[in-house]
């Protein structure tokens, strides 16, 4: 696996810069903690928000460095914190974001749309009341999550500091249950989720001491709150991924800037101690995905370096006591890194660049080891 290790990282071209081109005036920020799909077509999106709306990217078609874009799509009045996930065998996107109540007498909800083929128009917005316990949501005092398990059947989680957590499912009919009550007054930021190909699914709730796991089995079964691993995590960092059938490797950013990765016991019987994956700091969650490097099983990570680049690592998945070498790429961008899958199964980079503009880079596949070609501007900033 020395040849992977060695090439796990991209040429350092430079993302495409125009000259004398100033910082884009409204900030064009990466959705969290995902911001990439593929649609049932082959095609890639990319989502970022800028100001009060939320712009796209898309492919032109299948593995292109052409994309059409950005698509501006308003969002309701006051919506904040939007966030994406994707249904695993139907590639539509869902979207949620919160809108905190306003004047007296308006509630706050969560709202929720839907883009059913890439490129294309999104839903109507289709507003949720949030749990009678809360009444007022402040920006930053709480914020939703979604996780899409088999048969399109759409988990909703929404956190409130100093009032709890809920879960809302939409069962695979379309109908909306009500929420159910986790407690968790303490959780202190929002929480990560994730659905498993077998119908399980799990979340961690981050609070002042670490976080707290959460797992249901299967599809109709409740979640149950297993244990507490030593996750002191900078807020907003907990990513997973699905390293297994039915088990998940979580990640975190230490609050030194180091990244950490941590999988449930098998027995329940108590959180082993997360393991450090490499040793070079940055900010944000970290990117993650699979793929075959010489025929082997191995996790790709990506995240924003100290110095605002991506840095991209791999070793085989479950193996975090392997060597792992942070290879940066690219120049610098904004928020976090994105990658995913394209249609034919290379791995593309993703970062958004100071003017607001989106470029790329893909995996080879025609060398040994995980190599990346150089990076292409595809996307101009919104409002150019």
């Amino acid at each position: 696996m020395a040849s992977m290790r060695r090439r796990a990282g991209a040429e350092s071209t430079p993302q495409e810069r125009t000259p004398g081109a100033a910082a884009s005036a409204v900030p064009v920020v990466p959705l969290a903690p995902r911001w990439l799909a593929l649609g049932r077509d082959g095609r890639l999106s990319a989502y970022a928000t800028a100001g009060a709306a939320l712009v796209r990217w898309t492919e032109q078609t299948p593995g292109s460095d052409v994309w059409t874009g950005p698509d501006t799509l308003p969002l309701p009045d006051g919506a904040v914190e939007v966030t994406l996930a994707q249904d695993p065998d139907l590639g539509y996107v869902h979207l949620a974001a919160l809108r905190p109540g306003g004047a007296e007498g308006v509630r706050p909800q969560i709202l929720v749309a839907t883009q059913f083929q890439s490129g294309r128009p999104l839903s109507e917005w289709h507003p949720l009341n949030l749990p009678d316990a809360v009444e007022q949501v402040t920006p930053g005092q709480g914020a939703p999550r979604l996780a899409v398990g088999p048969d399109n059947e759409l988990m909703l989680f929404f956190q409130h500091r100093g009032k709890g957590l809920w879960v809302r499912i939409r069962d695979t009919q379309g109908r909306w249950n009500w929420w159910k009550g986790m407690q968790g007054q303490w959780i202190s930021a929002p929480v990560a989720a994730r659905a498993g190909s077998d119908g399980s699914a799990e979340l961690l709730a981050p609070y002042g001491k670490g976080a707290v796991h959460w797992r249901r089995p299967a599809a109709g079964k409740p979640f149950e709150r297993l244990g507490q691993p030593e996750a002191k995590a900078d807020v907003r960092s907990y990513v997973a991924l699905e390293t297994a059938p039915g088990r998940a490797t979580w990640f975190w950013r230490t609050q030194d800037g180091g990244v950490q990765a941590w999988r449930a016991p098998a027995d329940g019987d108590g959180p082993p101690e997360p393991a450090a994956v490499g040793c070079t700091a940055g900010s944000g969650p970290v990117a993650a995905a699979r793929t075959l490097v010489d025929g082997h099983d191995c996790t790709v990570l990506v995240q924003r370096g100290a110095d605002g680049r991506a840095e991209v690592a791999a070793y085989p998945t479950e193996a975090e006591e392997s060597d792992v070498w942070w290879t940066p790429t690219g120049g610098p961008g904004t928020g976090t890194p994105g990658m995913l899958a394209d249609g034919s199964g290379r791995l593309t980079l993703a970062s958004i660049g100071p003017e607001g503009g989106l470029s790329i880079c893909r995996q080879k596949d025609d060398e040994p080891g995980l190599a990346f070609g150089a990076w292409h501007a595809v996307g101009a900033a919104p409002g150019r």
